[in-house]
């Protein structure tokens, strides 16, 4: 992977398209319903990524340690995203891809239950997810209130700590003092 940012996005993307509307069946909620902070395991040596899901705003902050000055704030009721670079001390707001967050409309996905596993000490119910003119096998593994424990899409991931709990406000905004990157490019995005 070529930069932080891109990793993070892409880690992001795969984890958040989990949260997907049904159209066949329908699956349990699709957004956590408490504040909760999943730890995932990247497979295929992809690293870790933590995701902070803040139930009210339906914002969800999206860091891995293997990036630590990288950070991307979604928000799925503004249909914006956030990319901050700590180190830049920089910021740059962009619109949310649809195809990250498939619920704003633009992309359709059934939803097929199967079986129910545990992991990270929590029961979830497997659902295959088949999206139109995709051959890709995907698969979301939710829990009773919505919280992704393992998502298969180009990657695996699979939670291996989860914490509920209320978030600090102050993760899901912009650190005070950093200023907006005239491009995604200035944060070292392509």
């Amino acid at each position: 992977m070529s930069s932080g940012f891109e990793s993070v996005r892409f880690l992001a993307a795969a984890l958040m398209a989990a949260c997907l509307p049904a159209m066949a069946e329908t699956p349990p909620a699709l957004w956590p319903a408490r504040d909760v902070v999943v730890t995932y395991d990247m497979q295929s040596g992809n690293g870790t990524m933590i995701m902070s899901y803040d139930a009210e705003t339906r914002r969800v902050r999206a860091e891995s340690p293997e990036f630590p000055d990288r950070i991307v704030i979604m928000d799925i009721a503004g249909s914006r995203m956030l990319l901050i670079s700590t180190a830049a001390r920089k910021f740059a707001a962009l619109p949310l891809p649809p195809d990250i967050w498939p619920n704003l409309g633009t992309v359709d996905v059934t939803y097929t239950r199967g079986g129910t596993r545990t992991i990270a000490g929590q029961e979830c119910t497997d659902w295959a997810m088949r999206r139109p003119q995709s051959t890709d096998a995907e698969s979301v593994c939710l829990t009773a209130e919505g919280v992704p424990l393992r998502v298969q899409q180009d990657i695996l991931a699979e939670a291996t700590r989860i914490r509920e709990g209320a978030l600090d406000p102050k993760l899901l905004v912009v650190p005070e003092g950093f200023a907006e990157a005239s491009s995604a490019a200035e944060l070292g995005l392509r």
